[in-house]
């Protein structure tokens, strides 16, 4: 039989002198083929030994034959006869290569094969290709995608560093980007009759005439479009960063290159809702405003990424709308791997990259090669107008890989694989660095990877006593793991996913609260207990009317704001932080809805009940929402009715304004939905015996660190408790992993008992119940653990409510 597979091998091969491709998850590997690592003990020291005959073997060759026909088995090194020890402890004696000439199911084989404990892996024969160099006439001179020292210096005369770059020419190699993916570019318009972008524009708008047509009457838009997208490998004229990614074109500036806020803003807006998957604005100028900040907002919430440019005044100072906090903001890099300056070596003295507090990153953004308006070419386009759209295309590469990204992900992904080209980390100068897109795509591609060595905890301590267990953390990626823990505990989640809306009913009990205005707070309010709150513990409370709850002094700001923020009110809980207001003692006609509170040893519940928004242009809105603050330190935000519009701050901060959880900012219901009617976010802490060192660690690709989590039972009574931390890290297939932690406490010296188990026998029944029956009435004189055991709710009394738990516990 095997003779008759290698006479049909030999037939094959002179037939067949090349292969077949198939692919799978976008990989392609030679059809019907797998390259397996069978383990040591059954692998022959080839060169020394014969190699593995199927004869031989029974066990494989039933395996191979429930896959298919078998066409061809042999070592996968060819000269294999010279092994000798330096292969045989490398392992290149293990690994075979086997094709089938008929195969049942690809990848149900590999799943099969992979399954055996004789085989230590198995991979498809994935295909390989020379690396990918457009034949674009002038990419030889983009420097931005590989910097070989070509920038032409504005005085005359190569200049550069080399490999002073993005990496797109290896970037291409894993993607050029994809169809799906659209960038929308803000700007004078494009020119979408230019040759590099033919079948690649998405309708747009002319939002200065207002018509359909975003035409480019300028050159800077049709600049900008070609450096992000103009089409690679077409044979004429340059590469754009993302090939195939889309164009959608937006007239936000004229022909003169001005243009207003508004019709930017509005740029903004259309955009993110034609889906534009990335957001590209080289132009600034101008202070903060709120609409174009809503309107950025707005399209992170929809998915877009957004870029902005910097500024070119070589000021410490970033320009809007690059500073805005959900923008990226994009700064210019020379050709010699620095913040274009004044003094950098393209020669162009009279500008720079404007550079200071939020600045991400750096993009090539002088001399660059990019389309001009009459469908031909310019070789020096300037400014982080040019930066941007680099880092833009970069963007849409990430997303073309993985589309389901964040704007948060994608910008993370960005930053973090940066190449790190000033002070170390981020720095005012560079931010996080020089943009590095091939690193960007890895990322993605290769890693990082946690890996947690259990996936639950369990330990024993006494009561009294501590106790710590190690917690490996496996990186199986190529980028270093990041992770960090919530040094104070806080996990959330909501009704709309795993948690159940809740209302807590005081409309019986509640006392009304006063408000002296419409944005201040009224008496303090003792705390029936003592309430954790980030490091520090409370026992009052102040009710402002603008929906928070305060530990501290009062605060009058009605304009919300992002937190943490030394300007926002602390220590403070933020269930709906808005330009409220309620019924107070200096009332305008449209305030509407009284405030109640009530408390007991469990719980103090703040509701505001059908509470008004300040009229203008917030007309006929009304909320009815709660936070209930609970003695473990956990608070529960639950909404009722949300009626009209509305855009609050919700979450909470410390006392020193250095931590904050914000779970929503100026959230408009037309664009983010966070909060609804019947909805609820139940905020745990973690449980104060329970805490893990160190708070952060960096894994390298391959490692293993360990996190040491520690419980203290000093204060706990014996028994059974639990509790989780989260660890938050940088692998964005697993960011947010949940460890259940549980703890059995014994009761000092009866470690090991269980409470009701009186007879200590391992089975809560009768037979228990008539133990504590005896304890009760003086029958027996109980031992001290089954005095401990019988007291089942541990108030240090053996009665009829011991009964009663244990009766509970046996009937389920």
């Amino acid at each position: 039989m095997y003779k008759k597979i290698s006479i049909i091998f030999l037939l094959f091969s002179n037939i067949f002198a090349s292969n077949t491709w198939d692919e799978l998850d976008g990989l392609y590997f030679v059809e019907n083929e797998y390259i397996i690592m069978f383990s040591e003990d059954i692998s022959p020291l080839l060169g020394s030994e014969q190699p593995l005959d199927l004869k031989n073997n029974p066990d494989i060759i039933r395996l191979f034959n429930s896959m298919g026909t078998v066409e061809k088995f042999e070592p996968l090194f060819r000269f294999y006869s010279n092994f000798s020890n330096k292969e045989w402890s490398n392992k290149l004696h293990q690994f075979y290569i086997v094709s089938f000439s008929k195969l049942n199911d690809y990848e149900k084989g590999l799943a099969l094969l992979d399954s055996q404990s004789y085989i230590i892996s198995v991979n498809p024969n994935y295909r390989a290709e020379a690396y990918n160099v457009p034949n674009d006439p002038y990419y030889s001179l983009q420097w931005g995608h590989d910097n070989t020292g070509q920038a032409i210096s504005y005085g005359g005369g190569n200049v550069g560093i080399i490999d002073s770059d993005t990496d797109t020419d290896l970037a291409w190699d894993i993607t050029q980007g994809s169809e799906d993916i659209i960038i929308s570019i803000i700007d004078t318009g494009v020119n979408g009759n230019h040759e590099e972008f033919q079948g690649k524009m998405v309708p747009g708008y002319d939002f200065v005439n207002n018509d359909s047509d975003a035409s480019d009457g300028n050159m800077h838009g049709t600049a900008c479009a070609g450096i992000a997208a103009a089409q690679g490998n077409n044979g004429v004229g340059i590469a754009g960063v993302a090939w195939n990614c889309k164009i959608m074109p937006l007239k936000a500036l004229s022909d003169d290159g001005y243009g207003d806020y508004a019709d930017i803003a509005n740029s903004i807006q259309f955009s993110a809702q034609e889906g534009a998957n990335v957001i590209s604005m080289s132009l600034g100028g101008g202070g903060f405003d709120n609409s174009m900040n809503y309107a950025i907002n707005y399209a992170n919430d929809l998915g877009a990424s957004v870029l902005s440019a910097s500024g070119n005044d070589n000021s410490s100072s970033i320009s809007y709308p690059a500073a805005y906090d959900g923008s990226m903001a994009v700064g210019s890099l020379s050709p010699c791997n620095e913040r274009k300056n004044t003094g950098s070596c393209d020669g162009e003295s009279f500008w720079g990259s404007n550079y200071g507090n939020g600045l991400d990153f750096l993009a090539p953004g002088v001399r660059i090669h990019t389309t001009a308006l009459n469908g031909g070419y310019m070789s020096d386009f300037n400014g982080t107008s040019s930066a941007t759209p680099h880092a833009a295309g970069i963007a849409a590469l990430i997303l073309s890989v993985e589309p389901s990204l964040s704007p948060e992900n994608v910008r993370e992904i960005m930053q973090t694989a940066c190449d790190d080209i000033g002070t170390s980390g981020w720095d005012s100068q560079t931010g996080y660095g020089r943009l590095n897109a091939y690193m960007s795509l890895i990322y993605l591609t290769g890693g990082p990877e946690i890996g947690l060595g259990m996936e639950e905890l369990f330990l024993e301590v006494e009561s009294g006593g501590e106790n710590a267990i190690e917690l490996p953390v496996i990186n199986g990626g190529e980028i270093d793991l990041n992770i960090s823990i919530d040094p104070f505990g806080y996990s959330y989640t909501t009704s709309d996913d795993d948690a159940e809306y809740s209302w807590v009913d005081i409309s019986n009990d509640g006392v009304l609260y006063d408000f002296p205005g419409n944005d201040a707070s009224g008496v303090s309010l003792d705390i029936p207990f003592e309430f954790p709150f980030y490091s520090d513990t409370y026992s009052s409370l102040i009710i402002n009317a603008n929906g928070w709850i305060g530990f501290g002094e009062d605060n009058t700001e009605w304009n919300n704001s992002v937190i943490p923020s030394s300007d926002a009110p602390n220590p403070a809980i933020f269930p709906f932080w808005d330009d409220l207001n309620p019924v107070n003692d200096n009332c305008n006609e449209y305030c509407s809805g009284n405030v109640y509170y009530h408390s007991n040893d469990e719980r103090f519940v703040i509701w505001f009940n059908n509470v008004a928004h300040w009229w203008t242009n917030y007309e006929n809105s009304f909320y009815d929402f709660q936070v209930v603050i609970y003695p473990d330190g956990n608070i529960d935000f639950n909404y009722q009715s949300i009626e009209g519009s509305y855009s609050p701050t919700i979450g909470m901060q410390d006392a020193g304004s250095n931590n904050a959880i914000m779970l929503a900012y100026a959230a408009d219901p037309v664009t983010d939905l966070f909060v609804h009617n019947e909805f609820s976010v139940p905020i745990d802490l973690r449980g104060y015996w329970l805490s893990v060192d160190p708070l952060t660690l960096s894994i390298p690709p391959g490692g293993v660190g360990n996190l040491n989590v520690l419980v203290d039972a000093e204060t706990l009574p014996g028994g059974i408790y639990s509790d989780y931390f989260i660890i938050n890290s940088n692998d964005f297939d697993n960011s947010v992993l949940q460890v259940p932690v549980t703890i059995d406490v014994g009761g000092g010296g009866c470690f090991g008992w269980e409470l009701g188990d009186i007879n200590n026998d391992t089975i809560i029944n009768v037979l228990d119940i008539v133990r504590v029956i005896n304890i009760i009435l003086d029958v027996d004189e109980p031992e001290e653990c089954e005095a401990w055991a019988a007291d089942f709710n541990q108030d240090s009394v053996i009665n009829v409510q011991d009964i009663v738990l244990i009766i509970n516990v046996i009937v389920g």
